[in-house]
């Protein structure tokens, strides 16, 4: 959940003198220091307004948790308690991320060829995905750190976004305001070197780069040119030197001038699921585009044969 946050996982109790749970999981995200007290409550009240305009999109936000401090009375001797302060807030508990159960898919069902999960597992949670940024967009907001760790899943298999420490309307007011997506997996356009100054404008586009790179991996079973140093495990079991030495912006530079230079891996006609991928990559490319400006929009999506046929 981050240095400055922590995750629980608790059921609350009907009465205080039963000592009985309720069946019902949640799962308290609480500060950890007191100077990441006026964020986290930013990012309750994000998760409260996106819960009433986005249900099915975002885990269900359930409340606050407030920290409180015992008062003595020193005429009564007895003792007391009183609200301090909003800690942290309530959601519903999700036991798995997809990046977990990607790691689950692709170790006990992944395709042979490109260690990477089933074609169409690939194109159905993608499309999900898709589905669920596209209602956050369509609120006005951007996500800012669209990393698979970010995406939850429910017992039904259906995802739901989660994690909106980053996420503001997409207004001039915040284009000026930093995003916290790990370095690997931001757009181009978010990179500021010291004498750049920051990207002024859209940051929707940049939640769709972060995808591309997910579907990259699920399609071909490695990170883009499998240059990030925390890779998945296939990549480690078959490349174990290949990060050694490398640091994230060395690794991020490479990123670039693969994609730059169109160093796309080639499809063997022998590989079972050669249509399928041929068709994912196209659309990759379209999301990996380096230029928010030229990448694709949603109306592309929509139309796109990779999306419309499914």
């Amino acid at each position: 959940a981050g240095s400055n946050v922590s995750v629980y996982l608790s059921q609350l109790g009907s009465r205080a003198w039963t000592c009985r749970a309720l069946a019902k999981k949640y799962a308290p995200k609480r500060v950890s220091s007191d100077r990441t007290s006026y964020s986290l409550k930013c990012e309750g009240k994000t998760y409260k307004t996106l819960s009433r305009l986005i249900p099915d999109a975002v885990i269900p936000y359930r409340g606050r948790v407030y920290k409180r401090t015992k008062r003595q009375d020193s005429d009564t001797q007895s003792s007391s308690y009183q609200d301090f302060s909003c800690s942290g807030f309530i959601l519903d508990y999700m036991p798995v991320d997809f990046f977990d159960l990607f790691e689950h898919v692709r170790l006990a069902h992944g395709d042979p060829v490109s260690y990477g999960p089933h074609s169409h597992t690939a194109r159905r949670y993608t499309i999900q995905h898709l589905q669920n940024l596209r209602a956050l967009h369509d609120t006005g907001f951007f996500h800012g750190d669209m990393k698979s760790e970010n995406v939850m899943i429910r017992a039904n298999g259906h995802l739901r976004l989660t994690d909106f420490g980053t996420t503001m309307l997409d207004t001039k007011e915040n284009w000026r305001r930093k995003t916290g997506v790990t370095l690997p997996l931001k757009a181009p356009e978010m990179l500021i070197g010291p004498n750049e100054a920051p990207h002024y404008e859209l940051r929707k586009p940049a939640d769709l780069w972060t995808i591309g790179l997910t579907l990259y991996d699920m399609t071909f079973g490695t990170a883009v040119c499998a240059l990030f140093n925390y890779a998945r495990l296939s990549v480690i079991l078959i490349h174990p030197h290949s990060h050694e030495g490398n640091t994230d912006a060395q690794m991020y530079s490479k990123l670039i001038t693969f994609i730059s230079e169109e160093k796309w891996p080639r499809i063997l006609l022998i590989d079972p699921w050669h249509r399928e991928k041929t068709e994912a990559l196209k659309f990759i490319k379209r999301l990996l585009i380096l230029s928010p400006f030229t990448r694709v929009t949603w109306h592309e999506i929509e139309e796109h044969p990779w999306i419309k046929d499914e």
